[in-house]
């Protein structure tokens, strides 16, 4: 059996920054942070949204900023999603909404 090597997150935003001319999801795998890199995020009607793929089974770390150099940090704590297994609880943010997804195939 073949093992999934990513996992494809959908990341949409309604935060205190919403509003903003542009956005940001800043974020790093693992407890530490680790690969940081930064895209920014499609403005919707509804939220702000975008795409992330990270290695299967790990824990994203992320944060948002906007072009002015405000950041939405989850009041210091950051924001975390944590592929959820039968022991794992589920993160829940109010502004905040993480779904894996499978991506379309271009035909």
């Amino acid at each position: 059996m073949r093992t999934k090597k990513e996992q494809n997150l959908e990341l949409k935003y309604t935060g205190c920054l919403d509003g903003a001319k542009s956005i940001y999801l800043h974020y790093g795998i693992g407890e530490n942070w680790d690969e940081i890199a930064e895209c920014k995020m499609r403005k919707l009607k509804s939220c702000y949204k975008t795409e992330v793929t990270i290695p299967a089974g790990t824990e994203l770390k992320f944060c948002f900023r906007d072009a002015e150099g405000n950041w939405d940090n989850n009041e210091g704590k950051d924001y975390c999603y944590t592929p959820v297994t039968k022991d794992t609880p589920v993160n829940i943010y109010s502004d905040v909404e993480v779904n894996p997804y499978e991506p379309k195939i271009k035909s």
